[in-house]
């Protein structure tokens, strides 16, 4: 059946609809057998902005024109039936995406709002061709697995500009270009990029995991970046940042904002086994770190009261943190610690502070129930 999906941004195309949901008994969706689908109905399906945080399942679908940018497919579902219910676990819970004819698993996260109600939300990247399938172990009802099956049209892939240096234009059709958004140039395979001085505005994870550049360039014009922008980028060695720029800087490559209270970005492909972050800094933004191959160890200063998601993710060399004594941290998000390619990294965090021990007890707490992940840091 369809659930019908109404005023969609340009860039998704013409589809407006999520098409075809159906409940699969196989382990593997792409098996394809079939069950009946009358035990599970989809309540909700859209696509919203970013906003409302943790709350992401009450954001209301977007109207955004951009031509490209970051947004959540949220779909939720119900049980109709009283013998099926929802578990708390993401255990066989992936969102499975297909770009150039290959399936990947897409970044995902789920909520449960009752036995009865969960729901889901998948990242949109400009470089997915389409969504091709959710999947979620329910309890078990007559000896079978239950997995939620759905497809939907989503961005049409970019074609990728390899060893160049892609140029952003300053102005498209007399209109000024003022805004990179989230994801706009993520994956793709340019040596260099060129920010024209009307860009007053760099989005989340806008040139994430672009594998072959070497060079960031930020001019003064911009006064807004959100966090990681940079993000994973393997050959990145240093972010630089035009000194006349007021409200960013650059230390040593690593990105700051000016007053060095936010570690917005350390390049992936900086070489280095130690770090110390600066004692300016109060909060480590989402995915600073990320995919930095050299790091082995890091010590954060007792200054630091947040630890964005995935900030430390995929640092696969990366084996000590020490937190300094009489730190302030109270926040350390999911995965932001601790984790290769979802799977537990072996780390260890040091701190004697009983306010960090506590927070990290909480997060290893977290991340058993949500990634299966047991002792995710090790507290030492």
């Amino acid at each position: 059946f369809e659930v019908c999906v109404d005023n969609l941004p340009d860039e998704l195309g013409e589809s407006r609809t999520i098409s075809n949901p159906v409940v699969l008994t196989a382990a593997n969706p792409n098996e394809g057998y079939n069950a009946d689908a009358s035990d599970i109905k989809v309540v909700k399906a859209y696509v919203s902005d970013r906003g409302k945080g943790d709350n992401w399942y009450e954001a209301k679908q977007t109207n955004d024109k951009k031509l490209c940018g970051a947004y959540y497919l949220v779909v939720i579902l119900e049980s109709v039936n009283p013998d099926v219910k929802f578990e708390d676990t993401d255990d066989n819970c992936l969102v499975v995406s297909e770009k150039n004819g290959e399936s990947f698993v897409c970044s995902y996260r789920y909520v449960k709002l009752s036995d009865s109600k969960i729901a889901f939300r998948a990242d949109l990247y400009p470089e997915i061709a389409r969504i091709n399938y959710i999947y979620y172990s329910l309890s078990s009802y007559k000896n079978k697995q239950f997995h939620v099956y759905f497809d939907f049209a989503s961005i049409k892939g970019k074609k990728a500009i390899k060893g160049k240096t892609l140029k952003i234009l300053s102005s498209v059709n007399g209109k000024k270009v003022t805004e990179i958004s989230g994801y706009g140039f993520e994956g793709l395979e340019m040596k260099d990029v060129a920010i024209p001085k009307t860009v007053t505005k760099i989005g989340y994870n806008a040139f994430a995991y672009c594998n072959r550049l070497t060079s960031a360039n930020i001019p003064d014009s911009v006064k807004k970046i959100d966090c990681s922008p940079y993000r994973g980028s393997a050959k990145l060695k240093k972010i630089n940042v035009s000194k006349k720029n007021k409200y960013y800087k650059s230390v040593d490559g690593v990105l700051y904002n000016k007053k060095m209270t936010v570690l917005i970005q350390y390049p992936a492909g900086k070489k280095g086994s130690k770090f110390k972050v600066p004692s300016s800094v109060k909060s480590i933004t989402a995915g600073a770190f990320t995919n930095n191959k050299y790091l082995k160890e890091v010590t954060v200063p007792k200054s630091v009261t947040f630890i964005g998601s995935n900030a430390f993710s995929d640092c696969k060399n990366l084996k000590k943190m020490t937190i300094e004594k009489g730190s302030k941290l109270k926040t350390v998000e999911h995965c932001a610690i601790g984790v290769n390619r979802w799977k537990k990294s072996g780390i260890t965090v040091y701190s004697k502070s009983p306010r960090v021990r506590k927070t990290l007890k909480k997060y290893n707490k977290e991340m058993k129930r949500a990634y299966r992940i047991k002792n995710c840091v090790k507290i030492k």
